[in-house]
């Protein structure tokens, strides 16, 4: 989804855990993307994030969230 989206012009930020994978998806998109490894569930490691992303004025048009956290009972 994020290549198609990129490829249609639009700018990409986007974490995830896998530095490797993001790594890899950075070289499938257009310039100006802007991928950072943090784990969803580190909750101060996400604010840094979207602070960082606000602090050179990324706000984003659409959010896509597609994480999840299974908790075992």
């Amino acid at each position: 989804m994020a290549i198609r989206f990129s490829q249609l012009g639009h700018s990409i930020a986007a974490c995830g855990r896998n530095d490797d994978a993001l790594r890899q998806l950075e070289g499938d998109l257009t310039a100006g993307s802007h991928l950072h490894a943090v784990d969803v569930t580190d909750g101060p490691g996400i604010t840094e994030w979207a602070g960082s992303l606000n602090a050179v004025g990324w706000v984003p048009d659409l959010l896509i969230n597609n994480a999840g956290v299974i908790n075992r009972q």
